[in-house]
Parts: structure tokens; C-alpha cells; sequence
């Protein structure tokens, strides 16, 4: 009696947690449409959507966007009619595809890790409400939601669906690879190749418009570099593409900094075949914030890119210390929203930059140290994986 008892305080907790949260995001949600429609309330995002959404012509061949192909499709089709419809429209959408995240980490990972993952992304709700990258995370979230569940050309197929309309999801490849999932690869890569080919027949210098953010050229005072540059010189930032940067970006640099990402992002799919816990838990964390930490920009948003990931490595003893730093770098941008729309405090500001960047390097080097040991005895290791993963796809 003991034991069932132990097991059912968990649950019920969670059954409470789980529905209170969700009234949380929907009355933020619910807010932001009722009081901040009359104002655009953080609308400079919704108002480019609009923009691109009345633009004649084909994207990247007439006109210059930010947006991946399959993202400009979503814009086209939300962002239509007035602004004010639009804002609305965007914010519902943004709810819809949070609360779909939500609902596939329950259905794959269980009450705790969809408790943990609504909570995480609560400081972060004022800010994910205003975009789209919510549908682009569950979509990700799909990917592992079905290689889970035994179908990973679907994950793969889907993964490379969110490619095709955020970039980023790329630098999950990896995890794909890990546990022998090799069909899983295979769709990705058909999909992402097919569909890039495509693009580029549309406009050649589409994926360079999204990649350089329709050419800007500086710094993004969020960056990891622009938030050390702008802490060190002193210079005051200048609005480009409608982001705060500094400084020119020389093509070395970019060439440097793409080199990074692919070198680290291979160590961490080399490093993570021994890893004993789930590959959409600390591995795919580990590629976000990589991508993260090496990207011009790292807009405030883009931190809930890593909710899904710290929310499934919280439920992994092991993976327990990924997870704290993730949820500090979440914390830390809910505080620096804050800032933006109450006080004008740049050295706090340029702090608190700082530490979050610090933070999301420590998930990358956290994860090199803590592998060491896995890539020196690498039979335990293995051993270790076989006994806690889910079935493989050696297909």
C-alpha cells in the first residue's frame, strides 16, 4: 500500500499542475489579443508578417525575406487583411501550436516532463505569442514524438519539414544518427535536398537572404559576439533589419563560425552514440544551444527553442544539471523582456546578456566534459544505452 501510495502523489500533483498551467498560457494569450491589439503590444514582428503578406510578387526573386519557403507560406496565410486581424491571428496560432507542443510531450514523455515543459516556457509566453516559431518547435517536437513511437521516416520527414521553414532545426541532424536510426537520416536528407533545390530554383539568393537575415550585416547585440562586443567597446548599437547591431561581420568570420557549428555538431553525434539517455533530451539540447552560441543573432525568442529539449533532459537524473542551465538561460530572457518595456538599465541589460550567453556555452562544454568518460569506455556505454532507450530503427 505504501508503494501505490508513493506512486499516485506524483501523478495527482501533476493532474493538477498540468491544467493550471494551461489556463496560464491561455489567459496570457487571451491578454495579449483583449489588451494589446489596441496598441500592437510587441507587434514589430506581426507588422514584418503583414508586411511580407501584402508584398507582391515571389519572395526572395522580388523581394528580399527573412523567412524560410515554408514559413513565408504560414505568413501568407495568417498574416493577411488588416494588422489588427493579423496580431489576433498570430497570437491564436501561437496558443494552438503551444499547447500541440504540450499536448505531444505528454503523449511521448508522460505528465512530468509536460508539467515541466508548460513551466519553462511560461517567462517566455509574452514573447513566443508574438511570432511563429512555436509551430516550427512542435513540429520539431513531432519528429522525436515519432521516431519515438517507432515511425522514424516520419520523424525525419517532419524534421525536414521544419527545416525547410525555420533553418534551425538542421542542427538536429544529429540526434537523428544516434542509436543506429538511419532511416530516419535518410528522409531527412531526401526532403531537405529536394526541398532546398526548390528554393533556390524560386530565388538563388534565398537561403542567403534567411541565413543573413536579409543581409544585415552587423552583430545582434543578443549574440554571443555582439553581446561581448557591445559590453567591451562601448559603441552604441544600430538598428539593421530590425534588429539592435554592431560592427561588420566579415565573410571569414562567417566562415569561421559555420565551420564551428558543423565541427561541433559532429563531435556531439560522435560523442552521443554513447550516450545513455533519450536523443531528443540533452543531445538535441546540446545542438540547439550550439547553434545558438555561434548564430549573429540570438533574438529573445529564440530561447524557447530549447523548452522542448530542457523539459525532456529534466526527467533524466544524469541529463538533471542540462536542463538547470537551460531553464537559467529561459529565466534570464523572461527578465530581460522585462527590461525592455519597463526601465532603460543597458548595463544591467549587457549582464544579463552576458550571463546568458555563459550559460548557454556551459550546456555545450557541460556535455564535452560529462562524455569523456563515455568515449573512453564506450562497451559500458553502449551497454548503459541499450538498457534505458527506447526500441532502435536499424532499418
Amino acid at each position: 500500500m505504501t508503494a501505490s501510495r508513493s506512486t499516485e502523489h506524483p501523478r495527482t500533483r501533476d493532474d493538477f499542475w498540468i491544467p493550471l498551467l494551461v489556463a496560464v498560457h491561455v489567459a496570457v494569450a487571451v491578454t495579449i489579443i483583449l489588451v494589446g491589439t489596441s496598441q500592437l503590444y510587441g507587434g514589430e514582428g506581426i507588422r514584418r508578417y503583414h508586411q511580407v503578406a501584402q508584398q507582391p510578387g515571389i519572395p526572395y526573386r522580388d523581394f528580399a525575406v527573412e523567412y524560410a519557403p515554408l514559413d513565408v507560406l504560414v505568413v501568407k496565410a495568417t498574416a493577411t487583411g488588416n494588422l489588427t486581424d493579423a496580431y489576433r491571428r498570430v497570437v491564436a496560432l501561437a496558443l494552438v501550436a503551444d499547447i500541440g507542443c504540450a499536448t505531444l510531450v505528454f503523449q511521448g514523455w508522460g505528465r512530468r516532463v509536460a508539467t515541466y515543459f508548460l513551466a519553462v516556457m511560461t517567462p517566455l509566453l509574452p514573447l513566443a505569442y508574438l511570432g511563429l516559431d512555436l509551430i516550427w518547435v512542435g513540429v520539431s517536437m513531432g519528429a522525436f514524438f515519432f521516431i519515438r513511437r517507432g515511425r522514424p521516416r516520419a520523424g525525419g520527414a517532419l524534421l525536414a519539414v521544419a527545416t525547410l521553414a525555420r533553418v534551425w532545426p538542421a542542427s538536429m541532424a544529429p540526434a537523428l544518427l544516434i542509436k543506429g536510426r538511419w532511416a530516419s537520416a535518410r528522409i531527412f536528407l531526401a526532403i531537405s535536398s529536394v526541398g532546398v533545390l526548390t528554393w533556390f530554383a524560386i530565388g538563388a539568393t534565398g537561403p542567403q537572404q534567411v541565413v543573413t537575415f536579409r543581409g544585415a550585416t552587423g552583430w545582434e547585440i543578443e549574440s554571443t559576439v555582439g553581446s561581448l562586443y557591445w559590453t567591451l567597446s562601448g559603441h552604441v548599437p544600430q538598428l539593421q533589419q530590425g534588429a539592435p547591431r554592431l560592427g561588420v561581420i566579415m565573410p571569414w568570420e562567417r566562415f569561421m563560425l559555420a565551420l564551428l557549428l558543423l565541427g561541433t555538431l559532429f563531435l556531439v553525434w560522435r560523442r552521443s552514440r554513447h550516450w545513455g539517455g533519450d536523443p531528443a533530451g540533452v543531445p538535441a539540447l546540446v545542438c540547439v544551444a550550439t547553434l545558438l552560441v555561434v548564430s549573429p543573432i540570438f533574438g529573445l525568442g529564440y530561447s524557447l527553442w530549447l523548452t522542448p529539449w530542457l523539459a525532456i533532459a529534466w526527467s533524466e537524473q544524469r541529463s538533471r544539471r542540462f536542463a538547470i542551465l537551460g531553464t537559467g538561460v529561459v529565466i534570464i530572457t523572461g527578465c530581460l523582456a522585462v527590461l525592455y518595456v519597463t526601465v532603460s538599465a543597458d548595463a544591467i541589460v549587457k549582464g544579463l546578456l552576458l550571463v546568458r550567453s555563459s550559460l548557454s556555452i556551459a550546456i555545450v562544454a557541460t556535455w564535452f566534459w560529462a562524455t569523456q568518460a563515455n568515449e573512453a569506455t564506450p562497451d559500458i556505454a553502449l551497454r548503459s544505452s541499450a538498457q534505458v532507450s527506447a526500441p532502435e530503427d536499424v532499418a
